[in-house]
């Protein structure tokens, strides 16, 4: 019997120590010739050969037993069936670093990670990574993808362990120290550190990136899963308030991450200057809702904004994840303007009690908080067309020059006159204006008919009358 640093008493394996019997350990001290150095008699060392493989095995049962009753760290996200696999792939930057590329299960071609999709079981991703791995050059690996539905938060610190030394930048170490229990592991890199932890409420408002070597993802993430060796504490461990210290001490909400830059999330009460729709907000939003959704959203089966405007989750986690959403689509049709974006958003049929119920310290409301992060991550806005009245008078003047062309070209077919000496619609064919204007053909519609004295449809028909003349 062997007593372990916790004074727990564990029971060798009889037929471990049988190999290792003390006649044995005699014989080798004549065989290796032990006995020649003098220092040690042929009990005493045999003595201590048996107590160097007894402590080894108590190391080795000690080990397993620990491993038997430890919690997996990762079990909170295993959870979730929201694992996918991943490569690192060559960046297309010259002097970039290479990239981690989520991959298809099905086609080993490049896939977006926030494509429910791919997404599938802990042990899946496992077996998908192992079988994709066979014969390519290259090891597939697996990752987690995070949403604000799973209620995980995921801390990345890079670059802060020196790889020559294995020294821990001591900062890295404070930081971490704010997070006990929860779990920790190298990032496959063997750089830096993941901390992963669970938090309670609503998810918390914060920048994503901070100091150049930090970074905070709560949602619309995926992290590669790092080296297995080290890794410790528990993914499911709450830290609600140690998360909120982590966010004020170096990701203040005031800033917000988009397309990875700092911008101040502020209230706008006026549309964007490069939006150009209809100032009625009934019509600009009867053209939201009749518009086609994108095919990015089509591919991931997800509600399209008239869906949203009419409370489809479709496609989406959670209520959460859907009113991001919908407010980022609010603020491409909407110009940025969040005073507009708040109206149409309460007079729709997703709202919520939550979105004006809950109130924070800075006063704002949940729905204000969201809306403003969605115009700071939002850089489109809807443009109808056509965008000054100098902008129309001059393509009133074009159609309006074709137009009369093609009526020139139907009298001088009319009269008899030969086509080859009618050089006019030549003239405008060789002058390019039919590349120049053939975006407008779909906007005759929003074309002041009071300006011009043919009506839009005549319009488009002496145009392509014209052109097929032209020929």
């Amino acid at each position: 019997m062997i007593n372990n640093d916790d004074h727990n008493s564990i029971a060798l394996d009889s037929d471990f120590i049988d190999m290792y019997q003390v006649e044995k350990f005699e014989q080798q001290y004549y065989d290796e010739g032990y006995y020649l150095l003098g220092d040690e008699t042929k009990d005493e060392y045999a003595a201590r050969m048996m107590a160097e493989i007894q402590n080894k095995a108590a190391e080795i049962i000690k080990e397993q037993q620990q491993k038997a009753i430890a919690p997996d760290p990762l079990a909170a996200m295993k959870a979730f069936n929201q694992w996918i696999v991943w490569r690192e792939e060559p960046n297309p930057k010259p002097d970039g670093k290479p990239i981690k590329e989520p991959k298809n299960p099905a086609t080993g071609y490049a896939a977006n990670a926030h494509n429910p999709r791919i997404w599938m079981s802990y042990e899946a991703a496992v077996a998908a990574a192992e079988r994709m791995s066979k014969g390519s050059p290259k090891p597939f690996r697996v990752g987690f993808t995070f949403t604000a539905a799973t209620k995980l938060f995921f801390f990345d610190l890079d670059n802060c362990i020196d790889t020559d030394t294995g020294e821990i930048r001591t900062e890295a170490t404070e930081l971490m120290d704010l997070f006990p229990g929860c779990m920790v592991e190298r990032s496959v890199s063997g750089k830096g550190f993941h901390v992963v932890g669970t938090y309670e409420g609503d998810e918390p408002l914060h920048d994503k990136k901070a100091d150049g070597w930090l970074e905070l993802y709560t949602d619309k993430r995926f992290m590669a899963l790092g080296l297995d060796d080290g890794r410790k504490g528990d993914a499911g461990m709450k830290a609600t308030v140690e998360l909120n210290k982590l966010i004020e001490m170096r990701f203040k909400p005031e800033l917000i991450s988009a397309d990875g830059k700092e911008v101040t999330a502020e209230w706008t009460t006026e549309y964007d200057p490069k939006w150009n729709g209809f100032e009625d907000i009934d019509e600009q939003l009867t053209k939201a809702l009749a518009a086609q959704p994108s095919n990015d959203r089509l591919m991931a089966g997800k509600a399209s904004f008239a869906e949203l405007h009419a409370g489809s989750n479709a496609g989406f986690p959670g209520d959460s994840e859907a009113d991001a959403a919908y407010f980022f689509d609010l603020a491409y049709w909407f110009g940025r303007n969040c005073d507009v974006i708040e109206a149409v958003a309460l007079s729709s049929d997703r709202a919520r009690d939550k979105w004006e119920g809950q109130v924070y310290s800075n006063g704002d409301t949940w729905l204000r908080r969201e809306i403003k992060a969605a115009v700071a991550r939002q850089t489109k806005v809807y443009d109808k067309g056509f965008r000054s009245e100098d902008g129309n008078r001059k393509v009133l003047e074009q159609v309006e020059y074709l137009a009369l062309m093609a009526e020139a070209q139907r009298k001088a077919v009319v009269d008899g006159i030969d086509h080859a000496h009618v050089d006019i619609l030549r003239h405008v064919d060789d002058s390019h204006i039919w590349k120049r204007l053939s975006q407008h053909y779909a906007y005759l519609q929003y074309l002041p008919v009071a300006a011009c004295k043919y009506k839009p449809q005549d319009l488009q028909t002496a145009i392509f009358s014209a052109r097929i003349n032209c020929q």
